[in-house]
């Protein structure tokens, strides 16, 4: 091992984006992972500017440009605010780890920018009128506030990023639209995979749509609801996430609700019922967009953020032992992502703060579990249903005689005690993993609020 590798740092960096500059640079080597270095950064761009990031490292004349795709943090369509990007050097070819130990005590560290192809867009609801308010206004804004998202980002307001899937500007849909590995790779990822999990196949989203930035916290369900529910799981406080909540019971109604995809209607008193009534949507949105839960495909789609591993980093499994008596298992990239069983030591944690993913997407991966509007089929491929199209449950169905619904991102604290090895809650929290659950309200379970198209039923 070595350690200490670095002291120079850069900072008030003029770089290539036109407009765009990036101020206190500050570096760190994460202890213990001596191949860890977090770099938090401010950046300024014009208020109508949008750069993507990378990372360049040098020393003694040499550099380096670490490209986003391993790199770990917010890295595309950024707008000016502060960041923190995390760059795990083992998984970059170049430069090697011999060459950054020779150069200890040498290294300095920049934020490179470059024009952004799309600017984030982000939705934000204003429920601070509580469940008295008449309606809930709503914007579309490009970019997040300087400063980043505050407290009332996660309390009092409700934020939802564009996921583009080949629409652009006020136009959400696509005939060619984006294709992804659906569901978990060959290889390292087999031996973390359940019964429940299928193999990778290709999977096209041909609409856009928008997903909740942070998991659902207390305070914004108890605006929305009126009422509050507790979960003796996770600790009692606003931006905690809310769980407890059923898919039937809460999330979408036990009449129309469970008709899905036969029909997308949910009960006018349940958690998306009320969203659907009360939000004031800008007029550019299309009328058939509602809200809704994410299909499966459209909840990996934004978790993976263009990566293709187990983690929305790129990485693999980086596996360590947490406690040696009981032979349990740590991941260095998922400590880095979200709270599970080796890093959580309490009733889980607040939204937001772990690393987000490179579409600024936070808890993904550990804290709360989070339900999907699929029905979920255990032992049944979905290579055999054009690759990764959603079934339904329906009451009268004689051929679908299960309520499961899929659970995707994994709780802080589950031990799926149906495996026989504790290596399995690692695969649980995995971007393509998929656990059955019966829909019924859960102490670990929540739900990340999605506007989708509601006219297309069949996950794209």
């Amino acid at each position: 091992m070595w350690k200490n590798v670095f002291a120079g740092l850069a900072a008030s960096l003029v770089l290539t984006a036109a407009g765009a500059t990036v101020e206190s640079v500050f570096a760190r080597q994460m202890w213990p992972w001596q191949t860890h270095f977090e770099v938090s950064y401010v950046l300024r761009t014009a208020s109508s500017e949008a750069v993507d990031v990378s990372l360049k490292v040098s020393a003694g004349g040499d550099e380096y440009v670490i490209p986003a795709s391993e790199l770990l943090g917010e890295t595309a369509g950024l707008t000016a605010g502060e960041y923190k990007l995390v760059w795990d050097s083992t998984a970059s070819s170049a430069p090697t780890a011999a060459w950054l130990k020779a150069n200890s005590g040498q290294l300095a560290f920049s934020v490179v920018t470059a024009p952004s192809a799309s600017a984030a867009e982000y939705l934000v609801i204003d429920l601070s009128g509580g469940p008295e308010a008449a309606s809930w206004p709503s914007e579309r804004i490009t970019g997040k506030p300087y400063g980043g998202w505050t407290v009332e980002h996660k309390t009092t307001k409700l934020v939802l990023r564009r996921i583009y899937a080949g629409g652009s500007g006020n136009v959400f849909s696509s005939e060619k639209g984006v294709t992804f590995k659906f569901g978990c790779d060959s290889g390292a990822d087999q031996a973390y995979k359940c019964s429940d999990d299928f193999d990778a196949v290709d999977a096209t989203l041909t609409n856009d749509y928008w997903i909740g930035v942070f998991e659902l916290t207390q305070k914004q369900y108890q605006l929305i609801k009126g009422d509050s529910v507790s979960s003796a799981a996770f600790t009692t406080g606003d931006a905690y996430p809310q769980t407890k909540i059923g898919y039937y019971s809460h999330m979408r109604g036990e009449t129309a609700g469970c008709l899905w995809p036969r029909s997308s209607d949910v009960d006018p008193d349940s958690l998306m019922g009320i969203l659907r009534a009360k939000v004031f949507l800008p007029e550019e949105i299309p009328s058939e967009w509602k809200f809704d839960l994410p299909t499966e495909a459209q909840w990996e789609y934004a978790c993976r953020a263009g990566t293709t591993g187990p983690w929305n980093n790129g990485g693999s499994y980086d596996v360590y032992i947490y406690d040696e008596t009981k032979s349990l298992e740590g991941d260095r990239n998922l400590d880095l992502l979200g709270w599970n069983p080796a890093n959580c030591n309490a009733n889980g944690k607040p939204v937001g703060e772990k690393l987000a993913n490179a579409w600024g997407l936070y808890d993904m991966h550990g804290n709360a579990a989070e339900y999907c509007i699929d029905y979920n089929y255990a032992g049944v491929t979905k290579k055999g249903r054009s690759g990764f199209e959603p079934m339904g449950y329906s009451p009268s169905s004689a051929t679908t005689t299960s309520s499961a619904r899929v659970v995707k991102g994994g709780a802080y604290a589950s031990w799926w005690t149906t495996v026989t090895s504790q290596k399995y809650w690692k695969g649980h929290r995995s971007c393509g993993h998929v656990r059955t659950y019966s829909g019924a309200a859960s102490d670990y379970n929540t739900c990340r609020i999605t506007l989708r198209n509601s006219a297309t039923n069949a996950g794209h």
